[in-house]
């Protein structure tokens, strides 16, 4: 079933509509929960938990990439049951590598009047990314929205994994001196 019936069957408060989304993007949503989890298990969790959210916030809300939307609020419900657990061992999950890949290029130093919010370095980045060409953009977003491993990468792009890693070293580095141009403190 095409998206805007799905989205149509939400606005007429059909339950049909749960079952067809089910149906077209659980496998979807419990692969990126699993990404960032490294949890099969809790990944089908978060899956029902956005089914629900997803018939509790359509209508009003209606989305324009249906299949987009669905997996920013499941990777945003899996990031927040990853923080929840607070994990004393760290590791184990895609997520975790992936953040500690950025968290080099971030510092303690600076003071907080210094920083500059999550919005703007947002901003900067996408800013940044719209300067890469197509295939490293995709790269960089499977490697740190979607947090996907290096495998799967090279896999995806037809690289070997020495130079899917070679790539993300390169692109780190040249966010870090972008960002840096841009008077973000690292």
């Amino acid at each position: 079933m095409e998206d805007e019936n799905i989205i149509r069957l939400y606005f007429e408060r059909d339950e049909q509509a749960i079952k067809e989304t089910e149906l077209k993007y659980k496998t979807l949503l419990i692969h990126t929960a699993s990404n960032v989890l490294g949890d099969f298990d809790e990944a089908e969790e978060i899956a029902n938990d956005v089914l629900l959210r997803t018939w509790n916030s359509i209508p009003p809300e209606r989305p324009r990439a249906f299949s987009a939307w669905l997996r920013k609020v499941t990777r945003r419900a899996a990031i927040d049951r990853f923080r929840m657990k607070s994990r004393e061992k760290r590791g184990g999950s895609e997520y975790d590598l992936a953040l500690s890949e950025i968290a080099e290029m971030a510092s303690d130093r600076g003071r907080p009047e210094e920083m500059i919010s999550a919005k703007e370095l947002a901003r900067m980045i996408n800013t940044w990314l719209r300067t890469r060409d197509a295939e490293k953009r995709r790269i960089f977003v499977l490697r740190y929205f979607d947090s996907e491993s290096v495998r799967k990468i090279a896999e995806l792009s037809g690289k070997s994994e020495s130079n899917v890693k070679v790539t993300l070293l390169r692109l780190r580095e040249s966010l870090a001196e972008y960002l840096r141009k841009e008077g973000y403190e690292l």
